[in-house]
């Protein structure tokens, strides 16, 4: 996810509830061997074990062509 070419947006859900956004590029960094990453927000920086990452979240991408629509919360996408 860190190195993805283009860059997409994600979040992460810690063991202990947390959660992450990584909106921008700049958002996240780590060593080369992952062993932990760094979330570098607007007031504060998080470094966190990946190995207390429990949940990976990628945001619905909208549907294109001719396959429909998907309606979610009064929003068709």
């Amino acid at each position: 996810m860190v190195e993805r070419r283009p860059f997409r947006p994600f979040g992460v859900r810690l063991s202990n509830g947390e959660q992450y956004s990584f909106k921008e590029p700049r958002d996240v960094g780590a060593p080369r061997d992952y062993h932990f990453i760094t979330y570098f927000g607007e007031d504060e920086v998080t470094s966190m074990d990946t190995d207390s990452i429990v949940e990976i979240i990628e945001p619905l991408r909208p549907r294109r062509g001719n396959r429909g629509t998907t309606k979610s919360k009064g929003k068709t996408w």
